[in-house]
């Protein structure tokens, strides 16, 4: 039986209100958030397609722990993955900055999208994110009007990204993956020790 029932169903109530197609590729990095996420879709979609992005800015033994964990998943579950590239580093072996690996792993997202006929996409953002990035925004001085937080659904490249977790919070999708036995990594930085296992940046 799936627990906690009701967090996930009110993932699965966000799923369908954002989302008008049988079709979703969920952006999966391994971390519990996104883990969840393709967890929850599983109960709402008929085709499911699973992209991971592997790049160059941490090492490559962290980045191939991490494509093994959903690999793992994927064919246990029997779910079509992608694993793309995207790699940066130049010559002097400097990496890219967070928000260039950022904008090419989107790019790379909404190529293999496009490409399968998936014309939306899920991304594992959720509610301490929004809380993160307002606190943000607030320490930079933004106005009232500058306020805004993250959208649960934004356009880029003709594909629809939906950020059906932004209702629950970090400790939900803990509880998700726990009680449900779902396999995750988990960033050395956590400090959470009652979670270590072994989350990745959002898309």
């Amino acid at each position: 039986m799936t627990k906690p029932t009701h967090i996930v169903n009110q993932v699965i109530a966000n799923f369908r209100r954002l989302v008008n197609s049988d079709r979703i590729a969920i952006c999966c990095s391994g971390g519990a958030d996104s883990m969840a996420l393709l967890f929850c879709a599983q109960k709402v979609f008929r085709n499911i397609y699973v992209i991971h992005a592997m790049h160059d800015m941490r090492s490559k033994e962290e980045s191939q722990h991490d494509a093994d964990v959903v690999r793992k998943y994927c064919k246990l579950n029997k779910l079509d993955l992608d694993i793309v590239q995207v790699n940066m580093r130049d010559l002097d072996d400097q990496v890219a900055s967070e928000a260039e690996y950022r904008d090419e792993r989107y790019a790379q997202i909404i190529k293999n999208c496009l490409l399968f006929d998936y014309f939306y996409a899920a991304t594992g953002h959720h509610a301490d994110d929004q809380l993160e990035t307002m606190i943000m925004k607030i320490c930079r001085g933004s106005g009232l009007r500058g306020l805004s937080g993250i959208a649960d659904s934004v356009d880029k490249g003709g594909i629809k990204f939906v950020r059906p977790l932004l209702s629950i919070t970090k400790e939900d999708i803990y509880d998700i993956c726990k009680t449900n036995k779902i396999p995750f990594v988990e960033d050395a930085s956590n400090q959470n020790s009652d979670y270590t296992k072994i989350g990745r940046a959002h898309v």
